[in-house]
């Protein structure tokens, strides 16, 4: 059932488009962007800007792409720990995004094989880069 409604999201989140920041070298520096990503890639991040249009009631071209980071996470919390609650304590590969609107950043949390979800108080502290440059 969970798979069904992975692909179900991702499959939604591909016939919503990318949008391009305003200004033409903003515009010019997403699209840059955009074009390394892989496909699953960019329909995770289709669905994480839907979901983050609703939750704001706004259009999705006010919202801009910041970052998409491979990553590991510290424990099952996936950087994102909720007070009182408990966590496999095992390191979990997954990814972060990370979507602006004006001037606020918004931080998208997910393991390898989960769907994103919002994450309203980030501990950055906590992933660790999947690959570190040199």
């Amino acid at each position: 059932m969970k798979n069904t409604t992975i692909i179900i999201l991702l499959t939604y989140a591909l016939t919503v488009s990318v949008s391009t920041a305003k200004e033409k070298h903003s515009k010019e520096s997403q699209s840059a962007i955009l074009n390394t990503l892989k496909l699953n890639q960019l329909e995770t991040l289709k669905y994480c800007k839907q979901d983050l249009a609703q939750k704001l009631d706004i259009e999705q071209t006010s919202i801009k792409f910041i970052k998409y980071e491979d990553i590991v996470w510290s424990n099952g919390a996936l950087g994102c720990p909720t007070l009182g609650k408990q966590y496999t304590q095992g390191q979990v590969p997954g990814l972060l995004i990370v979507l602006a609107v004006d001037d606020l950043k918004y931080s998208y949390h997910a393991s390898n094989d989960g769907v994103p979800f919002y994450c309203p108080r980030p501990n950055y502290n906590k992933p660790t880069p999947l690959y570190q440059d040199k």
